[in-house]
Protein backbone atom coordinates (compact mmCIF):
# COMPACT_ATOMS: atom_id res chain seq x y z
CA UNK A 1 0.00 0.00 0.00
CA UNK A 2 1.11 3.52 -0.73
CA UNK A 3 0.34 6.38 1.61
CA UNK A 4 0.59 10.11 2.13
CA UNK A 5 2.15 11.10 5.44
CA UNK A 6 2.18 14.65 6.81
CA UNK A 7 5.05 14.99 9.25
CA UNK A 8 3.82 16.76 12.39
CA UNK A 9 6.92 18.83 13.12
CA UNK A 10 6.30 22.36 14.32
CA UNK A 11 8.64 23.85 11.68
CA UNK A 12 8.56 27.30 13.30
CA UNK A 13 12.25 28.17 13.58
CA UNK A 14 14.00 30.46 11.13
CA UNK A 15 16.28 27.68 9.81
CA UNK A 16 13.62 25.04 9.23
CA UNK A 17 13.32 25.55 5.45
CA UNK A 18 17.08 25.35 5.06
CA UNK A 19 17.22 22.28 7.33
CA UNK A 20 14.32 20.51 5.61
CA UNK A 21 15.59 21.11 2.07
CA UNK A 22 19.09 20.01 3.02
CA UNK A 23 17.63 16.95 4.77
CA UNK A 24 15.53 15.79 1.81
CA UNK A 25 18.23 16.43 -0.81
CA UNK A 26 21.13 14.70 0.99
CA UNK A 27 21.93 10.98 1.07
CA UNK A 28 21.70 9.29 4.44
CA UNK A 29 23.02 6.00 5.76
CA UNK A 30 19.91 4.03 4.73
CA UNK A 31 18.42 6.20 1.99
CA UNK A 32 19.73 7.44 -1.33
CA UNK A 33 18.49 10.55 -3.17
CA UNK A 34 17.70 9.57 -6.76
CA UNK A 35 16.64 13.03 -7.95
CA UNK A 36 15.17 16.27 -6.64
CA UNK A 37 13.55 19.34 -8.12
CA UNK A 38 11.87 22.60 -7.13
CA UNK A 39 8.56 24.10 -8.28
CA UNK A 40 7.88 27.82 -8.03
CA UNK A 41 11.47 28.36 -6.89
CA UNK A 42 14.77 29.06 -8.60
CA UNK A 43 16.03 25.47 -8.77
CA UNK A 44 19.59 26.23 -9.82
CA UNK A 45 20.83 24.61 -6.60
CA UNK A 46 19.77 23.99 -3.00
CA UNK A 47 20.66 27.48 -1.84
CA UNK A 48 18.65 29.24 -4.56
CA UNK A 49 15.63 27.06 -3.73
CA UNK A 50 15.95 27.99 -0.06
CA UNK A 51 16.43 31.68 -0.93
CA UNK A 52 13.36 31.65 -3.20
CA UNK A 53 11.12 30.36 -0.43
CA UNK A 54 12.54 32.82 2.09
CA UNK A 55 12.11 35.77 -0.32
CA UNK A 56 8.39 34.95 -0.64
CA UNK A 57 8.09 35.09 3.15
CA UNK A 58 10.09 38.31 3.45
CA UNK A 59 8.07 40.11 0.74
CA UNK A 60 4.88 39.29 2.64
CA UNK A 61 6.40 39.88 6.09
CA UNK A 62 5.55 36.28 7.06
CA UNK A 63 8.87 35.15 8.51
CA UNK A 64 7.30 34.16 11.86
CA UNK A 65 5.12 31.18 12.73
CA UNK A 66 4.79 28.03 10.67
CA UNK A 67 7.49 28.09 7.98
CA UNK A 68 6.89 24.90 6.00
CA UNK A 69 5.12 21.56 5.73
CA UNK A 70 6.92 18.26 5.25
CA UNK A 71 5.15 15.40 3.45
CA UNK A 72 6.31 11.88 2.66
CA UNK A 73 4.60 9.92 -0.09
CA UNK A 74 5.47 6.25 0.07
CA UNK A 75 5.01 5.10 -3.51
CA UNK A 76 6.51 1.66 -3.88
CA UNK A 77 7.89 -1.10 -1.69
CA UNK A 78 9.50 -4.19 -3.21
CA UNK A 79 11.53 -7.12 -1.98
CA UNK A 80 13.98 -7.19 -4.90
CA UNK A 81 16.06 -4.14 -5.83
CA UNK A 82 15.49 -2.23 -9.05
CA UNK A 83 18.05 -0.37 -11.09
CA UNK A 84 18.37 3.33 -10.31
CA UNK A 85 17.25 4.27 -13.83
CA UNK A 86 14.05 2.26 -13.46
CA UNK A 87 13.33 3.77 -10.03
CA UNK A 88 13.84 7.28 -11.37
CA UNK A 89 11.53 6.62 -14.33
CA UNK A 90 8.92 5.10 -12.03
CA UNK A 91 8.90 7.94 -9.50
CA UNK A 92 9.73 10.90 -11.74
CA UNK A 93 6.24 11.42 -13.16
CA UNK A 94 4.71 11.13 -9.68
CA UNK A 95 7.19 13.69 -8.33
CA UNK A 96 6.34 16.13 -11.14
CA UNK A 97 2.58 15.66 -10.74
CA UNK A 98 2.90 16.48 -7.03
CA UNK A 99 5.12 19.50 -7.75
CA UNK A 100 2.68 20.85 -10.35
CA UNK A 101 -0.27 20.18 -8.02
CA UNK A 102 1.25 22.63 -5.52
CA UNK A 103 2.54 25.05 -8.20
CA UNK A 104 -0.98 25.39 -9.67
CA UNK A 105 -2.10 26.47 -6.20
CA UNK A 106 0.71 29.09 -5.91
CA UNK A 107 2.63 26.99 -3.39
CA UNK A 108 6.41 26.67 -3.69
CA UNK A 109 7.77 23.17 -3.16
CA UNK A 110 10.95 21.13 -3.27
CA UNK A 111 10.57 17.38 -3.83
CA UNK A 112 13.07 14.57 -3.55
CA UNK A 113 12.73 11.01 -4.88
CA UNK A 114 14.52 8.58 -2.57
CA UNK A 115 15.22 4.88 -2.27
CA UNK A 116 15.41 3.53 1.27
CA UNK A 117 16.81 0.11 2.05
CA UNK A 118 15.32 -1.70 5.04
CA UNK A 119 16.79 -5.19 5.22
CA UNK A 120 15.61 -6.91 2.04
CA UNK A 121 13.00 -4.24 1.29
CA UNK A 122 13.47 -1.25 -0.99
CA UNK A 123 11.05 1.58 -0.28
CA UNK A 124 10.76 4.24 -2.95
CA UNK A 125 9.29 7.44 -1.57
CA UNK A 126 9.05 11.18 -2.17
CA UNK A 127 9.83 13.85 0.42
CA UNK A 128 8.09 17.15 -0.16
CA UNK A 129 8.76 20.48 1.54
CA UNK A 130 6.14 23.13 0.83
CA UNK A 131 6.29 26.78 1.77
CA UNK A 132 3.63 27.98 4.22
CA UNK A 133 3.09 31.17 2.19
CA UNK A 134 1.24 31.61 -1.12
CA UNK A 135 3.96 32.80 -3.53
CA UNK A 136 1.67 35.35 -5.24
CA UNK A 137 -0.56 36.75 -2.51
CA UNK A 138 1.81 36.35 0.44
CA UNK A 139 -1.00 34.91 2.56
CA UNK A 140 -0.38 31.93 4.82
CA UNK A 141 -1.63 28.62 3.42
CA UNK A 142 -4.87 27.65 5.18
CA UNK A 143 -7.07 24.56 5.17
CA UNK A 144 -4.11 22.24 4.68
CA UNK A 145 -6.22 19.19 5.57
CA UNK A 146 -8.34 19.77 2.45
CA UNK A 147 -5.22 20.55 0.38
CA UNK A 148 -3.58 17.26 1.37
CA UNK A 149 -6.80 15.25 0.94
CA UNK A 150 -7.17 16.60 -2.61
CA UNK A 151 -3.55 15.65 -3.31
CA UNK A 152 -4.26 12.13 -2.06
CA UNK A 153 -7.37 11.90 -4.28
CA UNK A 154 -5.38 13.08 -7.30
CA UNK A 155 -2.67 10.47 -6.68
CA UNK A 156 -5.25 7.69 -6.19
CA UNK A 157 -6.99 8.68 -9.43
CA UNK A 158 -3.87 9.22 -11.57
CA UNK A 159 -1.94 6.23 -10.20
CA UNK A 160 -4.47 3.49 -9.29
CA UNK A 161 -1.76 0.82 -9.30
CA UNK A 162 -0.20 2.49 -6.23
CA UNK A 163 -3.21 1.37 -4.17
CA UNK A 164 -3.08 4.56 -2.09
CA UNK A 165 -4.53 4.50 1.42
CA UNK A 166 -7.77 6.47 1.33
CA UNK A 167 -6.77 8.70 4.22
CA UNK A 168 -3.94 11.11 4.98
CA UNK A 169 -1.69 9.93 7.84
CA UNK A 170 -0.34 12.48 10.32
CA UNK A 171 2.86 11.45 12.15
Amino acid sequence: MSKLIVMNGRYNNSDCIRNLINYITTDKETSHVLTYDGFGVNNLNRQTMIDSMMKSKERADKVNGKQAYHLVISIYRIRNPMSSDRKINYGHSILYDIGYYFFERNIQSVLSLQDEIEGNWHNIHIHCVINSVDMHTGLKITNTRSLFEHLLSMLAYEYPYLKMDNYVTYE
